[in-house]
């Protein structure tokens, strides 16, 4: 499934900001929120994330994986003598099963969803109960779901209609998968496209619940993270979030508190927490591109400018985000850098949101 990570569709800014443009350079200076849950070790947050991109990989959770992997890159170097081991997923895996695991992801791979999802079907012996089984059958059928979904969708031309179509496969996800979830047979993967099957049939508050749970057993799934943020806006803060929820103490979860409260426009809180966050995984990207986020909405657009040349210099190839720096751009009436930027962003990906958004404010 792709996922997109960004809070919002990517916009151009109001009208308004043309005539009110800030300059708040002496706005740099934040002071960390203190972190609800203690950090570990950068040993022990390696070792974690070692762990968890080979999971989240294997079932072809492509932006969780990149979340996880960029976190680990950000941390310090390691040395030889803590150097954690790489895991062995399938030590215990019957070979048999193992094999018809990976056809099963490899049809995955190449989007052959209902393939997939029959290669990994329940009566083939040994996959009916398998965790790894349970979740990519589920998963491609739930892909391919949102496949038909949209192409459905762009056949319509009506724009209420098309907010109408759903994804046809998701009652029979939820159906197949609630007894397995009421016995207790679901492992972190599992629970998280049972959420996903419920979110889709907009049963929020099991949803929420479900994910929940899930992000309980396994805290290092960003989607199912960003999952839950879509559908907890309207809790009145994090405590009623934290009480409802019960979310894992877990640093993990102070990402989703950050995200959270930017999705719900505190964002002074969300980027004093980013803040904290900025001194464990102090190269992280993506927390950059958050703080300058947070700066972007509370109209810091010259600090929120820096942040994100300074994110264009160390990764050039990123696109993430860069619609926001396009809305600062178009404000400050900076032409020519808008121009570099739309002609960089075309030839990375010429027809991703992020790109349409860039190139619609350099033609404005």
């Amino acid at each position: 499934r792709k996922i997109v990570l960004a809070a919002h569709t990517p916009r151009r800014p109001p009208s308004w900001m043309r005539e009110d443009v800030l300059d708040s350079d002496d706005d740099m200076g934040v002071d960390p929120e203190p972190l609800a849950f203690e950090v570990p070790s950068t040993e022990q947050l390696r070792a974690e994330l070692s762990a968890a991109v080979p999971e989240l990989s294997l079932r072809g959770l492509s932006n969780s994986v990149r979340w996880a992997a960029e976190l680990l890159a950000s941390l310090p170097p390691a040395t030889a003598a803590v150097a954690p081991k790489v895991p062995q997923i399938f030590s215990n895996t019957n070979p048999a099963v193992y094999a018809q695991l990976q056809l099963g992801k490899a049809y995955l791979d190449t989007r052959e969803y209902m393939r997939a999802a029959a290669t990994l079907s329940a009566d083939i012996p040994g996959l009916a109960e398998d965790p790894h089984a349970v979740f990519l059958r589920h998963y491609a059928r739930y892909l391919s779901g949102e496949k038909r979904k949209e192409e459905a969708a762009m056949e319509i031309s009506d724009p209420v209609q098309k907010c109408q179509v759903k994804n046809e496969e998701l009652e029979a996800i939820q159906e197949s998968l609630a007894p397995l979830h009421l016995a207790g047979k679901l492992d972190g993967f599992g629970l998280y496209i049972y959420g996903l099957a419920l979110k889709g049939r907009e049963l929020q508050a099991e949803a929420r619940q479900v994910l929940a749970e899930s992000l309980s057993q396994f805290p290092w799934n960003w989607s199912a993270w960003l999952d839950l943020v879509s559908i907890c806006s309207d809790f009145a803060g994090m405590e009623e979030a934290r009480l409802q929820l019960r979310l894992p103490q877990h640093w993990a979860t102070m990402f989703f508190e950050a995200a959270l409260l930017m999705e719900t426009q505190r964002n002074d809180k969300a980027l004093a927490l980013y803040t904290g966050l900025s001194r464990h995984f102090g190269s992280s990207s993506y927390i950059t591109a958050q703080i300058a986020g947070c700066h972007y909405n509370m109209r810091n657009f010259s600090v929120s400018q820096k942040l994100f040349e300074e994110i264009r210099s160390k990764d050039p190839h990123r696109l993430e985000s860069l619609d926001t720096y396009s809305n600062i751009l178009y404000v400050k009436e900076a032409s020519a850098a808008l121009s570099h930027l739309a002609r960089a962003a075309v030839k990375i990906d010429k027809f991703s949101p992020e790109t349409s958004c860039i190139v619609g404010n350099y033609y404005s």
